[in-house]
């Protein structure tokens, strides 16, 4: 396999399960995609709608089939001629109990667990020093936990579990020993006595090997199972275990006593934010972190996908998060070899700036994030930067600078949500200068100031530090240079910042395992802090033009020019021909057509805001106490003019999520329920008002049709771009959704299949007049996608790595206006841009084909080749789509 012609990403969920997904495949076909791309299906969560949070990856999901529904979906995609690529989520595992069976044995028996090796629990944190994981699960403090008996210890047939609040937990069988010793007085057996004297004299965990360790284990498997069947065998035992349960349940101090026993630390929910034993995804306690580094842990949970891709089921892999890995190149490279050269595999690496995907990663690409964002930029005006950046820091009380922003941000998250990550590297980095005569005398507030410092200035997610200090020039220079930043605004600490930078690029101590330990948590800290202090704080702050607000994304970065555009066409096509591009994900903030009518806003700055300052003087009429902050209130207009039509209880929950991910003056943590409620008022003011609701529409209705135009310019150089296109689930229709859960509502499939096999029984004439007169509907883009994928796929050569990708410049005075390159020397895209400004007045602009004819796949219409009027080409459909005869 090279790489696949395009994808349409499906996400599964029990009610869109495998079966619903083989039923697509005749569709999917006939749209012209060559991979159906799939959420991930291995066994995930109860109850879980997106398939990321796995609790048992040697198996296919029930909920979305099991193993049976997966051979249905294979065989309908081969029927169909279609291939497969999977998501796949290797950083972590959900933490459900009992359904995660590797966590609950960690918590049950500690080190001495088979599976304890494949968590990133902290083994320097004083809890798991004691052999026990620090789990936050408790809805109250531990005290008052104990002091109402909302903690039970439960047992059944002489087996035994924790009950918190209503969740369940492992007991430990060895700290049973004292309530079994109790119960053996009570029931008068010698047996139970005698079992109880074993557990208790078995020995600690500490300081054994792995051999002792899984000896330890049996015995106490052993030993457990010797109570169930003495308890089965003497039925009488159980009510005296039960009633010496009873006495130390009600007893705070002997159930402390015992609780203190367990392999697991029970605390109120909140103090994860400074107790954690392991490392989570972001700032989700449910999910812990793999240590894929392990071989063994690849392996074993990489088994049943390799298996597939073996099989030849899966042809390709799309990577989640690689970044939050200890090690992501060894990991891809360790994946690569495993799956064979053939595998298409696609990381999800978000690139910022001018940043590169690691040149020796071993993979095809990225999901393309990176696409999506200059393409944002080149259909926005760029003569609104300046209007609009002052209006936005005026009217939102927001830095003109979205850094600023973004580094307040993180520097909250870090004190906040993120403080036990930080402090993770910090008393690493505090350990090993105490370890070292030269630099004793660095106190840990100074060191932990400094990484807090270095991380905040972090451009980028991360480096890739290697153990033995970075072998990579840039990952040197970026490390040095970030340091610099933040020795020059925070001088105090100079020193200890000159000193990290240092050890993490392998100056000092390069072989020392407290350094190459500081390196690689290091490297994961600026990945996390960046995920959720910039994409999941500052985005919501700072939206100057909220269509520039996405994953991937600089909002900073205002507009790119046509040249600058191509040169990164160009840069793709030599470097990573096999990238993934796409538009909207299911990560997206908002949705590819939304983006593409909020982008109309910088062509009309002036009119918008003006709309603003009267929309926001009307709020102020009817809102006189708490009203939302001006930030949010700039960015829910955006979001009422960029989603419309857009439903009250819509709008609703997308504000009420943006302000508690804005962290300002409410959040998820700590809710501030006059705020929250004034929020909602303010969302049914905007439909209740007449004035507001009526100047918001017309406002909005002005720009439906031109970001239609907008939009299917966008579409089709994502299609014919160099990469792969991924088609998100139902995209190929206007789709105004907003961030998740909103962008994973379901699709009707029924309509779209109808729709297309209507527009696909005629000429391609009729069919674009067809699309025309049912613009509503969205056929005019179903139509652009089905073509320029059908195109792609009769048309490897051009499109492929072997193929070209050349600007073409048009000539007259709307040239500025046109975006047209050449794929192969076989296929011409022709598209406008920033079309509110441009109001169709093409005059006489032109563009030279070169050597002919070509056919516009679109409307059938053929041109000899050489100069073309623009009002020509692109006079009976929007965009064009030339193929050469």
């Amino acid at each position: 396999m090279s790489h696949p012609a395009a994808t349409y990403r499906l996400q599964l969920r029990p009610s869109q399960d495998l079966d619903d997904a083989a039923a697509l495949a005749p569709y999917l076909a006939m749209l012209g995609v060559s991979h159906a791309y799939t959420s991930p299906v291995l066994q995930a969560a109860p109850g879980s709608t997106h398939g990321y949070d796995v609790v048992d990856p040697t198996r296919i999901s029930e909920q979305l089939g099991g193993e049976a529904a997966r051979e249905r979906f294979t065989a309908a995609l081969t029927a169909a001629r279609l291939g497969w690529v999977l998501d796949v989520v290797p950083n972590h595992m959900a933490t459900d109990l009992p359904a995660n069976r590797w966590w609950w044995e960690v918590l049950e028996h500690g080190r001495a667990a088979r599976h304890a090796k494949f968590f990133d629990l902290d083994p320097d944190r004083p809890e798991a020093a004691e052999d026990t994981v620090t789990i936050p699960v408790l809805g109250e403090r531990y005290d008052r936990i104990l002091a109402e008996e909302r903690l039970r210890l439960v047992h059944r047939d002489g087996r035994f579990h924790w009950d918190a609040d209503g969740f369940g937990l492992p007991a430990a069988i060895a700290s049973l020993a004292p309530i079994l010793s109790d119960a053996a007085q009570r029931a008068s057996s010698s047996m139970l006595a005698a079992l109880a004297g074993a557990l208790d004299r078995l020995p600690s965990a500490t300081d054994l090997d792995e051999d002792a360790l899984d000896e330890l284990r049996r015995e106490r498997i052993a030993l457990a199972d010797l109570v169930a069947e003495v308890v089965r065998r003497e039925p009488a035992l159980s009510a005296a275990i039960d009633d010496a349960v009873a006495g130390h349940i009600s007893n705070p101090a002997q159930l402390d006593e015992v609780l203190s026993r367990q392999h697991h630390r029970l605390r109120h929910w909140r103090t994860a934010i400074r107790h954690l034993g392991y490392r989570r995804f972001f700032t989700i306690d449910s999910l812990v972190g793999l240590r894929q580094e392990d071989p063994d842990v690849f392996d074993t949970t990489h088994a049943r996908i390799l298996e597939l891709v073996r099989a030849g089921e899966v042809d390709g892999l799309r990577i989640d998060h690689p970044d939050g890995l200890r090690r992501p190149g060894r990991y891809l490279e360790r994946l690569r070899e495993k799956a064979g050269p053939g595998t298409w595999i696609v990381v999800e690496k978000i690139l910022e700036g001018d940043e590169q995907l690691p040149a020796t990663w071993p993979v095809d690409g990225t999901t393309g994030y990176d696409l999506a964002a200059v393409l944002d930029r080149v259909f926005t005006d760029p003569d609104a930067t300046d209007a609009l950046t002052a209006f936005h820091a005026r009217f939102a009380q927001q830095p003109e600078r979205f850094e600023d922003a973004a580094l307040d941000a993180r520097h909250q998250m870090m004190e906040g949500a993120l403080a036990t990550d930080v402090d993770r590297v910090s008393d690493r980095f505090a350990r090993w200068c105490a370890s070292s005569w030269r630099h004793k005398d660095h106190h840990a507030e100074e060191l932990d100031r400094a990484v807090r410092e270095l991380v905040a200035r972090f451009p980028v997610y991360r480096a890739y530090l290697q153990p033995e200090g970075a072998t990579d020039d840039a990952d040197a220079r970026l490390i040095r240079d970030s340091a610099a930043r933040a020795a020059d605004d925070v001088p105090q600490v100079a020193e200890a910042l000159d000193l990290l930078a240092r050890v993490l690029v392998g100056e000092e101590s390069p072989s020392d395992q407290r350094a190459i330990d500081l390196r690689l948590r290091f490297c994961q800290l600026t990945a996390t802090v960046n995920a959720k202090g910039v994409e999941d704080t500052a985005f919501y702050r700072w939206n100057r033009l909220a269509a520039h607000n996405e994953v991937g994304a600089d909002p900073g970065t205002f507009a790119v020019s046509a040249d600058a555009f191509h040169a990164h066409q160009e840069r793709v096509q030599a470097s990573t021909p096999g990238t993934m591009t796409t538009l909207s994900t299911h990560d997206t903030k908002r949705s590819e057509d939304v983006r593409a009518r909020l982008r109309l806003l910088a062509e009309v700055p002036d009119d918008w805001t003006a709309l603003v300052e009267r929309l926001s003087a009307r709020v102020g009429s009817h809102m006189s106490d708490v009203r939302p902050e001006p930030a949010l209130e700039y960015l829910a207009y955006q979001t009422f003019v960029g989603a419309h039509p857009l439903e009250p209880e819509r709008l609703f929950a997308y504000l009420d999520k943006a302000s508690r991910e804005a962290k300002t003056a409410t959040s998820w943590v700590d809710a501030d329920e006059d705020y929250d409620a004034a929020v909602r008022r303010f969302a049914e003011l905007l439909y209740a008002d007449p004035v507001l609701s009526g100047d918001l529409t017309a406002f909005a209705e002005r720009l439906v049709e031109p970001g239609r135009v907008a939009s299917l310019a966008q579409k089709l150089v994502q299609l014919t771009s160099p990469g792969v296109p991924d088609v998100y689930q139902g995209t190929e229709l206007w789709d105004l959704s907003l961030v998740d859960p909103d962008n994973r509502r379901p699709v009707d499939f029924v309509s779209r299949r109808q729709m297309l096999k209507s527009l696909t029984a005629t000429t391609p004439e009729k069919a674009a007049l067809e699309a025309l007169a049912n613009t509503d509907e969205g056929m005019p883009k179903l139509w652009v996608t089905h073509r320029g994928l059908c195109l792609r796929r009769d048309r490897p050569a051009a499109f492929g790595p072997d193929g070209s990708y050349r600007p073409i410049r048009a000539s007259g005075p709307a040239a500025d206006h046109v975006l047209a390159f050449a794929r192969g020397e076989e296929v011409v895209t022709v598209v406008p841009r920033l079309v509110l400004r441009l109001d169709g007045r093409w005059d006489d602009t032109t563009l030279d084909l070169g050597d002919g004819p070509w056919t516009d796949v679109l409307t059938g219409a053929e041109w000899p080749g050489g100069t073309v009027r623009l009002a020509e080409l692109l006079g009976r459909f929007p965009v064009a789509l030339l193929e050469r005869a």
